[in-house]
């Protein structure tokens, strides 16, 4: 059973690595002619290519600590880095929700001045994650999922709201918009899955490598609307965004 769920937890890096590398793709076709749209796909792009280089990270380590056995020094130095790579991806999406925030507020095609910005966002995100699971300490099981739950609670919050923002600016076209609601739905099933695994024997417990199947049923899904939207890019088919096309400007001259 462990082997299957480390199988299902590692599924989860070439995953979202993989989501990263297509939305990162899909910002770099000519045809993408919105540059909102374009940089909304580049925000997430770069934003789940780091979270996947984090993830594959944590599981070199795993399979040290799960070959160097029970005590190891690899064991520990994976428990001392846990908390740090967990939060640090909490973060590091916060910061990138944040960019598309800011992102679907401007007024302007975002230049310069916008990517800075976001780069700094996802910066932050990652060194306040890491900080946090420093002030943590080493991993201690029970301790840890609640904070991850609790966590995951704002950062599901924070992508309903800038799922909301993205829909009534139209900043971002339906397969971006897609592919955040099925990442906020993985989310949503992985608090749900953890809030019982913690309940550790009260009631019914699901077996811990569903926690893992779930999420990557999303996270497939990601990468499918992600492909399917690097297709449409490259045909150069146009994605609107969820209210449609853009509303024409109205002329000032009478």
């Amino acid at each position: 059973m462990l082997t299957l769920t480390f199988l299902f937890q590692v599924l989860s890096t070439p995953l979202l690595l993989f989501t990263g590398l297509a939305s990162r793709a899909v910002a770099a076709q000519p045809r993408m002619d919105d540059p909102f749209h374009r940089a909304a796909w580049r925000v997430v792009g770069v934003t789940f290519i780091v979270f996947g280089i984090d993830l594959f990270v944590g599981n070199v380590l795993q399979v040290l600590a799960l070959a160097g056995g029970n005590p190891s020094p690899a064991l520990t130095a994976y428990y001392a880095v846990a908390p740090m790579l967990d939060h640090s991806r909490t973060f590091l999406a916060l910061g990138g929700l944040a960019a598309l925030v800011v992102l679907a507020l401007l007024k302007a095609a975002p230049g310069p001045g916008f990517w800075k910005l976001a780069w700094a966002l996802l910066a932050a995100g990652l060194a306040v994650g890491a900080v946090l699971g420093l002030v943590e300490g080493p991993l201690v099981i029970g301790e840890h999922l609640f904070g991850v739950v609790l966590l995951d609670v704002v950062e599901l919050l924070a992508i309903l709201g800038a799922l909301f923002v993205l829909l009534v600016t139209n900043r971002a076209d339906r397969g971006l918009w897609a592919l955040l609601a099925a990442y906020a739905c993985s989310l949503a099933l992985g608090i749900f899955w953890l809030s019982l695994l913690t309940r550790f024997g009260e009631g019914w417990n699901p077996p811990t490598w569903t926690t893992h199947a779930v999420r990557d049923f999303f996270y497939a899904a990601m990468l499918a609307v992600a492909v399917v939207r690097l297709l449409a890019a490259r045909r150069g088919r146009q994605v609107y965004g969820m209210m449609g096309r853009k509303p024409a400007q109205l002329s000032m001259m009478h």
